[in-house]
C-alpha cells in the first residue's frame, strides 16, 4: 500500500523524520511512502519536509506498523 501525503504543490525533494520502519521508504521526488513494513512499530508521528519551487513546508502523519502486510494503519 502506498501512502500519498496531501500536497498542494509539486515537490522538488522530500525528506522524512524520524526514519521509517524497516521495509518502508519515501520517494525523494514525489513524497510517496511505499513498501511493506517487516517489523512491528508502535504508532509514531512522522514529519515530511517538502521542498518546492516557492519554498518548503511540512506534512505530519502517524504510522502504526504491525509487521504484517495489509494490517498497517496510517
Amino acid at each position: 500500500t502506498n501512502i500519498t501525503p496531501p500536497l498542494s504543490v509539486t515537490p522538488n525533494s522530500c525528506t522524512i523524520s524520524p526514519s521509517l520502519p524497516t521495509g518502508l521508504s519515501i520517494s525523494s521526488s514525489t513524497c510517496v511512502i511505499s513498501g511493506t513494513p517487516t517489523v512491528q512499530s508502535p504508532t509514531k508521528s512522522y514529519t515530511i519536509t517538502v521542498n518546492y519551487s516557492g519554498g518548503s513546508g511540512t506534512v505530519s502523519l502517524n504510522i502504526t506498523s504491525t509487521g504484517t502486510a495489509g494490517t498497517n494503519s496510517y
